[in-house]
């Protein structure tokens, strides 16, 4: 008597793939894919009166490269060493002129 045989077909990013486990004559595919019926992923860079290249946060859900060099090509990092050269002082002076209170600004004492 054959053992168990199990097969795999090749799985491919535009194409749904399926595990399929044979034993004793008795075949079993599983899909792979997302569910029937799931929507195509989201392609909208406008929402509302905000356009995608006017947010603040540009990486907030995690679909662009987070790394150092990533942020930096999405312009995360831009005049950040001007800033840091004019010195501790100068930073904190602008915080305190900004009227910035709390934590994170919020308002808070």
């Amino acid at each position: 008597m054959a053992g168990n045989l199990f097969r795999i077909i090749k799985l491919t990013k535009n194409q749904p793939g399926f595990l399929v486990a044979t034993t004793n004559n008795v075949s079993i595919a599983l899909y792979s894919g997302p569910p029937p019926g799931t929507p195509p992923p989201q392609t909208k860079t406008k929402f509302g009166p905000l356009a995608d290249e006017d947010r603040v946060f540009t990486n907030l859900y995690g679909r662009h490269d987070w790394r150092l060099k990533g942020a930096m090509k999405r312009g995360d990092w831009y005049k950040t060493k001007e800033i840091l050269l004019k010195g501790a002082d100068w930073i904190i002076n602008e915080v305190k002129t900004s009227g910035l209170r709390g934590r994170g600004g919020a308002g808070f004492p």
